[in-house]
């Protein structure tokens, strides 16, 4: 988990722009990764998804720092909870 921490967290306080680019799903850790991004290129195919519940598995990867400065801690809980699948659309 250490390293998972790190990577994180050196992705997202990276002192250059970084800008994921997502054409297909990103779902669980690939979420958060793109989340940590300055900025997100998706495809109208890309779709996010917290699914760690629907894996019995709590989120990681940042998402439960990032998403809920994000998105509001309200909606974070809404998707962390029932690992809807956001489409870019």
């Amino acid at each position: 988990m250490n390293l998972i921490h790190r990577t994180v967290q050196a992705l997202y306080s990276i002192m250059v722009p970084v800008i994921a680019k997502v054409n297909g799903v990103a779902a669980g850790a690939g979420t958060n990764m793109a989340l940590a991004c300055d900025l997100i290129l998706a495809s109208d195919q890309a779709r996010f998804s917290e699914i760690f519940a629907r894996r019995g598995l709590s989120v990681d990867f940042g998402g439960t720092w990032i998403l809920p400065r994000l998105i509001g801690l309200h909606k974070a809980k809404e998707l962390a909870f029932f690992g809807d699948v956001i489409s870019a659309k």
